[in-house]
């Protein structure tokens, strides 16, 4: 239970995007949460934070991606 608990409290931290993104803060939020859970579980089972960290790393790397692909056929 506190793998869950720490997981959650890390994928709730972005709520606060509610006040400037509105309603297009939701899925950052759902994703947040489902990355908190799965670090959580890596670092439970592995006994080791690097997991978590290349989870996290690759997250953020699939969040951008898009980002990186529309300004890169703009130019």
């Amino acid at each position: 239970m506190p793998v869950d608990v720490s997981g959650l409290f890390f994928g709730f931290m972005p709520f606060v995007l509610i006040k400037s993104m509105g309603h297009a803060a939701i899925p950052v939020i759902l994703l947040a949460v489902v990355l908190g859970l799965v670090a959580a579980r890596y670092r439970e089972r592995t006994g080791s934070l690097l997991p978590a960290i290349i989870a996290h790393a690759l997250f953020n790397i699939g969040g951008m991606l898009p980002l990186w692909v529309i300004q890169w056929m703009r130019r």
